[in-house]
């Protein structure tokens, strides 16, 4: 690989945004076609607080983590191995 290839290789994966906690369940819940008023309520939090938690400026409480993973099929574990994962590439 040449040094411009790499360099191009860089600056793509430079343009792609971190996987956050937030950013997987908003996906996740998007794809199922889940209410932001709905998943709240799921979840147990408002709507502003789930708000918060996808934008990344609130974690959820232990007990919402448990209801993300069962509601959204996410291993509790793959979640917490997010939550706990460096912010930058």
């Amino acid at each position: 690989m040449t040094e411009s290839s790499i360099k191009i290789l860089r600056n793509a994966l430079a343009a792609i945004p971190p996987m956050t906690l937030g950013s997987v369940i908003r996906d996740r819940r998007e794809r199922r076609s889940i209410s932001h008023s709905e998943f709240a309520d799921v979840i147990g939090c408002s709507i502003e607080t789930l708000a918060e938690i996808e934008a990344g400026q609130s974690q959820p409480t232990e007990t919402q983590m448990d209801r993300i993973s069962a509601e959204l099929s996410i291993a509790r574990h793959l979640l917490d191995e997010i939550s706990s994962a460096p912010k930058s590439h």
